[in-house]
């Protein structure tokens, strides 16, 4: 996995010579994605770094006559994407891990009840209050 998204990275600024404005920004948002389910918020902002890196190469060379308000566009959607995902991507891990700790010491809990219980030689009733 790290490979391919390693080989898509430097794939990039190769690709994007042959294609248009629109699908650069796709490219990029979709390697911001890659690096983001890799690493988390690191990942979001290495991601989203180095798409600026390659938005500013593509208008620096760029043949045509580009508005610098779109390096700055880029930069804070870029950057807002790789943020904004690569925290809620690390709140989710947080979250399921805390879960998957709650289930441990809830199935813990359940086996020592049940070991208790089988261990009392006195007699012991159960009831519900509103039973009586």
């Amino acid at each position: 996995m790290i490979t391919a998204i390693i080989a898509y990275a430097v794939l990039i600024p190769f690709i994007s010579n042959y294609i248009g404005i629109p699908e650069k920004g796709i490219l990029g948002t979709f390697l911001i994605f890659l690096f983001t389910m890799m690493w988390g918020l690191r990942g979001g902002i290495i991601g989203a770094v180095y798409s600026i890196i390659n938005l500013g190469y593509y208008i620096a060379n760029s043949p045509h006559q580009i508005d610098n308000s779109f390096l700055v566009l880029g930069t804070v959607l870029y950057l807002f994407i790789g943020i904004a995902l690569g925290r809620l991507l690390d709140v989710v891990r947080s979250q399921k891990a805390n879960l998957s700790n709650l289930l441990e010491s809830l199935e813990q809990k359940e086996t020592n009840y049940h070991q208790l219980f089988d261990t009392i030689v006195d007699c012991l009733f159960v009831f519900d209050i509103n039973d009586i």
